[in-house]
C-alpha cells in the first residue's frame, strides 16, 4: 500500500480531530467525576467551580477541532477562543458564585489530560 502526501494528510487530520475530540470529553468528565464529592458533602461552591473548568475545557478544545477547519480561527485562533470561552466563563462564576481556587484546580486537570494525550498523539505520529 503506497502512502501518497494526501491521503497521509486525510489521515494525520482524521487521527487529530478524534484525538482532540476524546480529550475534550474527558476534560469534562474528569472534572465532572472530581466535582461529585464535593457536591455531596455540601460544598456546591467547589463543585460548580470543577464543573465550569470542564465545560469551559470542553468548549476550548472544540474551538480548537474548529480551528482546523476555519482559516480565520487559524491565524487568529487564541484570541478568539480566549474571548469565546473566559466572558461566558467569568458571567457563570459570578452568577453561581463558585470557588476561583476549584476554577484553577479544574482547567489545571484538564490541560494536564490535554498535554497527556497530545504528548501520546505525536509520539504515534512520529513513529509513522
Amino acid at each position: 500500500m503506497t502512502w501518497t502526501k494526501e491521503k497521509r494528510i486525510k489521515n494525520l487530520t482524521s487521527k487529530f480531530l478524534k484525538t482532540i475530540n476524546k480529550i475534550a470529553y474527558l476534560q469534562i468528565g474528569i472534572c465532572f467525576l472530581f466535582s461529585i464529592p464535593f457536591f455531596f458533602t455540601g460544598d456546591k461552591d467547589i463543585a460548580s467551580g470543577l464543573i465550569l473548568a470542564g465545560f469551559t475545557s470542553f468548549l476550548y478544545t472544540q474551538l480548537i477541532r474548529l480551528s482546523s477547519f476555519n482559516t480565520i480561527f487559524a491565524l487568529l485562533g487564541y484570541p478568539i477562543r480566549l474571548l469565546a470561552t473566559a466572558i461566558p466563563c467569568a458571567i457563570l462564576i459570578h452568577k453561581f458564585h463558585s470557588n476561583l481556587l476549584a476554577l484553577f484546580i479544574g482547567f489545571t486537570i484538564s490541560q494536564i489530560v490535554f498535554f497527556y494525550f497530545i504528548y501520546k498523539y505525536s509520539k504515534e505520529t512520529e513513529q509513522e
